[in-house]
């Protein structure tokens, strides 16, 4: 597992047809991407939070000494603010239907190895295309394991980007989604994969 102590995010807010995402950007890339449902962060006690709106506080309770922490805030503030453009571009394509792949970094702290494989795998399934658990299993070269590649679908904080919703059952059902059935089916509706129940 890796584990990191003291990491700061960039916290921010997209309005989609889906309803709110919230985001956080860590100095590595995009770090969350979910419907806020999503218990992760507030299970955990290493993050430091700044708000997109927040710029003014980059410069409170800092030692007058210390300027080199405050340059390294602001940097990190800047470029995560970037980062935050070219997420909500991709996103706005993406729900217009002119983006299949999203071409941004993102940072996968706090996976294991066999989860990262997972993930990885997700990375590779086409738009509008489905997988079953069973699928990816095989995919990673594990096919007895879909039971635990269900549990490493379901540990993923980058929805949409790490196309989860692509996963189905091994029935050929929908099955369940962190952001809820409903964006699910919309999402695979959107891709042109159709869902109705």
């Amino acid at each position: 597992m890796n584990k990191k102590e003291d990491i700061t995010l960039f916290y921010g807010l997209y309005k989609s047809p889906v309803g709110d995402l919230d985001y956080f950007i860590s100095e590595n890339g995009i770090f969350q991407l979910s419907t806020g449902k999503d218990p992760f962060l507030k299970t955990q006690r290493c993050f430091t939070t700044i708000d997109a709106s927040s710029e003014g506080w980059l410069y409170k309770e800092e030692p007058l000494g210390d300027k080199n922490k405050i340059l390294n805030k602001k940097s990190f503030f800047e470029k995560s603010r970037k980062l935050a453009e070219r997420l909500e571009e991709e996103l706005d394509q993406y729900f217009d239907r002119n983006l299949r792949k999203f071409s941004l970094p993102f940072d996968l702290s706090f996976y294991t190895k066999f989860q990262l494989k997972v993930l990885s795998a997700l990375t590779s399934i086409p738009y509008g295309k489905t997988f079953s658990y069973l699928d990816v299993a095989r995919l990673i070269g594990c096919p007895k394991a879909f039971r635990a590649v269900g549990n490493a679908v379901g540990s993923n904080r980058l929805m949409i980007i790490i196309p989860c919703h692509r996963v189905i059952k091994n029935n050929g059902r929908m099955g369940k989604f962190g952001g809820g059935e409903d964006v699910k089916r919309f999402l695979l509706n959107l891709e042109g994969v159709e869902f109705q129940i």
